[in-house]
């Protein structure tokens, strides 16, 4: 409804610029009519601008489906239906949590080792930097606290 009422009310403004240049039209010296036109113009302007907002304001609506009410109404309606419904039923799935905890702790036990004896020795790695040690006393950094803010 209100794409209407902005149509209307451009078609009304238009209506009443016309009637306005026309009284400036009566008149028979140029400085006479000229007061006339300019209000004339603006009301023109304000006019254009209502259709303007009217257009589009309405295919906006069409757009997003604003005039079929019944089936927006019905559908809102339908959803929290559909949620109480859907809440209130039993859930059917085959998805147990207590059988895939069960079957994770048997394969986690199947592949770890009984003992630290039987794990695999690993190879020694290396350092990447050289140890604090060989550096010299100068590029060593004040051991920092693992809590709180730093001071500096």
């Amino acid at each position: 409804m209100k794409p209407i009422a902005w149509i209307v009310a451009g078609l009304a403004l238009s209506w009443l610029a016309k009637v306005v240049e026309g009284m400036g039209d009566l008149s028979a010296q140029a400085s006479e009519r000229l007061p006339l036109y300019i209000p004339a113009l603006l009301v023109l302007a304000a006019g254009q601008y209502c259709m303007y907002r009217g257009f589009r304001s309405g295919i906006a609506a069409v757009w997003s489906g604003a005039f079929d009410r019944r089936q927006s109404k019905a559908s809102s309606n339908a959803r929290p239906a559909q949620r109480l419904a859907s809440d209130q039923g039993e859930v059917t799935s085959d998805f147990d949590a207590d059988a895939v905890i069960a079957r994770y702790l048997e394969s986690r036990q199947a592949t770890a080792p009984a003992s630290p004896e039987d794990a695999p020795q690993q190879a020694a790695r290396l350092p990447a930097a050289p140890s604090s040690a060989r550096r010299p006393a100068k590029a060593q950094a004040p051991a920092r606290p693992g809590f709180g803010r730093r001071i500096v």
